[in-house]
């Protein structure tokens, strides 16, 4: 019976380690900034095309090898506020587009058009990216 916990256990250990949501670190393309793209860069059609610590980003070219960004996750959940009751121009910018752009424990958090940093919260379980922001020149409907 002990042998069976063990090995449970150790299944689990893997499982949990092997998931992404569990590992400490990961790894995005940076932000596409085309100003930065010219000229066009080693291109790539997979991660596999690329060398060293690289990966295949989209960029000005199509895609490109790119060093990838580090994305901090920061403990917490952002507050709750209840989604707007007039629909308005969208007006608002964009001051974060994740938690690692926010200084101490805030967190990059949907609010009413854009995304903000804000201190952490008790009820939202949400995060930024799975809520849409608005495009400045476009009106809700």
């Amino acid at each position: 019976m002990r042998c069976l916990l063990a090995l449970t256990l150790l299944t689990l250990a893997v499982a949990l380690a092997q998931d992404q949501d569990f590992t400490s670190a990961q790894f995005m393309c940076p932000e596409l900034n085309p100003a930065d793209e010219l000229p066009c860069t080693q291109p790539c059609l997979t991660s596999q095309d690329c060398v060293g610590d690289t990966m295949c980003c989209p960029s000005a070219c199509g895609h490109s090898c790119k060093i990838p960004t580090k994305v901090v996750h920061k403990a917490g959940v952002c507050p709750w506020e209840p989604k707007p009751q007039n629909l308005e121009l969208c007006a608002e910018q964009n001051q974060c587009s994740e938690d690692a752009d926010c200084d101490g424990d805030n967190k990059c958090c949907f609010r009413k058009w854009a995304i903000h940093t804000e201190p952490q919260g008790p009820t939202y379980t949400g995060n930024s990216q799975s809520r849409r922001a608005c495009n400045p020149s476009s009106q809700v409907t």
